[in-house]
């Protein structure tokens, strides 16, 4: 009786496990509701730039992004802050022949400062176009190029100032 008490306990508890790890490979940073957030951009983006290649985009902020201030470092000089919680979705509709996909890739950062996965802060997730998956860049592709949100850049209002921008390209904060 207690070989078959410890075998169902066993069974039992690697069930739990594995639906625990499902549940973690199922997290998505994606909330549905996304596509109501602010879009900071009149229009889509629909030019070539790093990392996103032929594409057009349209960005997406949460409420927190929207939030974004600019405060003093401690030289007194002026920088960007997004609050914990600030959410970017980038909708990613690659090029095809004459046109663009129908269904995009979704690129998400998610600022987090005290997860120990994130980079700089930021968290940086993928979800290619079709695919239930979303998965986290753990690597420095993406903040490596973000990093020259932070400097003067071709892109946007080209950060003339030099600016310290929390390592997003558009100039969002009050």
């Amino acid at each position: 009786m207690k070989t078959l008490l410890v075998c169902v306990s066993t069974i039992l508890l690697m069930i739990t496990s594995a639906c625990e790890k499902q549940e973690q490979q199922t997290f998505t940073p994606i909330p549905v509701d996304y596509k109501s957030w602010h879009q900071p951009l009149k229009k889509s983006l629909d030019y070539q730039i790093p990392g996103h290649g032929d594409s057009r985009r349209i960005v997406f902020l949460n409420e927190q992004a929207r939030n974004a201030r600019k405060i003093k470092d401690n030289k007194n000089k002026e920088m960007v802050d997004f609050p914990d919680g600030s959410i970017i979705i980038k909708e990613v509709y690659k090029r095809e022949g004459s046109g663009y996909q129908v269904t995009p890739q979704l690129v998400v950062m998610v600022k987090n400062r005290k997860n120990e996965d994130a980079l700089d802060g930021w968290l940086y997730y993928v979800r290619n176009a079709g695919s239930p998956q979303v998965r986290l860049i753990n690597t420095r592709f993406c903040v490596g190029c973000h990093e020259a949100a932070n400097e003067v850049h071709p892109y946007f209002d080209n950060n003339l100032e030099g600016m310290f921008r929390d390592y997003v390209f558009l100039n969002v904060a009050k």
